[in-house]
């Protein structure tokens, strides 16, 4: 059997067209043209010719490099010059750029979320600008919590979430119990981690004039004696 019947016998078989093959393998439909009605002589030089029996090997599902030898002995065929090329799949070309593009900015996210981990993932920073100390005494019963964050999300007071500004300062008023009051404040970070503050704040109510006091006792002792 010839190539010529071959190359059409597996057209056949794989139910393709001359312009579908040439899609699969990015064989010039000219060529394959010349293949199929037998017309070696426009055909290209060896090394371009054994890369097209290698596709076609492909596409068709036959052993292109068999084929190559097998036509080889049968047609005679042009040489090529030492600086001939094999012929590449433009299709097969287009694939592995834009696979390349894809790694390489794949790469370049990567490197950047690996750079920003600790913005990322780390703790954020918290301030408070009232009250400052560990423990602090108030005769007011009730106080405004006030306070900076810089690299959070969110930020908790005694378990309630406050607005917070666009340069990061925020505040809250809370009301205070008589004697110990725990002030917890927390600062959070998405993805992150979070910091927590705890103050604590001794209320002290302000204790009674004494001059209401002898008022008081004057006007009760006046109504004792009028009775």
């Amino acid at each position: 059997m010839d190539f010529q019947t071959f190359f059409n016998q597996k057209l056949k078989e794989q139910g393709l067209t001359l312009k579908k093959v040439s899609e699969l393998s990015g064989i010039t439909l000219k060529h394959l043209e010349n293949l199929n009605c037998g017309n070696w002589t426009d055909l290209p030089a060896a090394p371009y010719l054994r890369g097209y029996f290698l596709k076609l090997g492909e596409v068709l599902e036959f052993d292109g490099e068999e084929a190559w030898n097998y036509f080889r002995r049968e047609v005679e065929v042009s040489t090529s010059g030492a600086e001939d090329t094999l012929p590449k799949n433009r299709f097969i070309k287009r694939s592995s750029t834009r696979k390349i593009a894809l790694i390489a900015g794949a790469c370049v996210i990567l490197i950047i979320f690996i750079s920003r981990i600790p913005q990322i993932l780390g703790r954020p920073n918290l301030t408070l600008t009232y009250p400052t100390a560990d423990l602090t005494t108030s005769n007011t019963k009730e106080i405004i919590i006030s306070g900076e964050i810089d690299g959070g999300d969110k930020v908790l007071v005694n378990g309630d979430e406050v607005l917070i500004g666009e340069t990061g300062a925020w505040q809250q008023k809370i009301s205070l119990d008589p004697g110990l009051n725990s002030v917890e404040i927390i600062g959070e970070k998405f993805l992150g981690q979070e910091i927590k503050i705890i103050k604590q704040i001794v209320y002290e109510e302000p204790k009674k004039s004494e001059g209401k006091n002898e008022t008081s006792t004057s006007t009760d002792k006046a109504n004792s004696e009028g009775e």
